[in-house]
């Protein structure tokens, strides 16, 4: 198993740009799998804060509709991996440039383990545009980003978007959760 996550890694340095994926043995660790819906989050913020998530709550309505009319279960939301998503959009949006990993970041199973997620597979869909909606097209018409999406294996989703430039710049980060 060691050797396969190595080679996983290894795909994802060579794959820069594309959605990344990768399957992982258990992690030992903080639950961190506990699945909340959007609105469950939402209902404990503020009017502002409903304003500031609106754009990630668009993106995950999204994705969910794509999978249902696909008859595939949708996503839950899960807190732990919006918040890895965040500091990485945060991270795209102070950079102006979309990346699966900076110099110097840890890679994407490194950061949604500290976030607390315990995880069977990970992916992430990363993207730019001036909406939701945008973002949301750029990943359905994108053969890879779509696959993430719509994976029936991946159950979990936590999304940040974050402001630069004048531009959303987004971060889906998917899991199978690890019972």
């Amino acid at each position: 198993m060691r050797a396969a996550w190595i080679f996983a890694m290894l795909v994802m340095a060579l794959t820069e740009g594309l959605p990344q994926y990768v399957r992982a043995e258990p992690a030992a660790g903080p639950a961190g799998s506990r699945r909340y819906s959007f609105a469950e989050g939402l209902a404990q913020t503020t009017p502002a804060q409903r304003k500031r998530y609106a754009p990630e709550q668009a993106l995950f309505d999204a994705a969910n509709q794509e999978r249902a009319a696909r008859r595939l279960a949708p996503l839950k939301w899960n807190p732990a991996l919006a918040s890895a998503a965040r500091a990485h959009a945060q991270k795209m949006a102070r950079e102006n440039t979309l990346s699966h990993q900076f110099p110097g970041e840890m890679d994407l199973g490194t950061r949604v383990r500290l976030a607390g997620v315990r995880f069977r597979a990970v992916a992430e869909n990363v993207a730019q545009g001036p909406s939701a909606a945008s973002i949301h097209t750029q990943w359905i018409n994108s053969p890879p980003h779509r696959a993430n999406l719509l994976d029936p294996e991946l159950d979990s989703i936590g999304i940040a978007v974050a402001e630069g430039q004048g531009q959303l710049f987004a971060v889906q980060d998917f899991s199978q959760a690890n019972p």
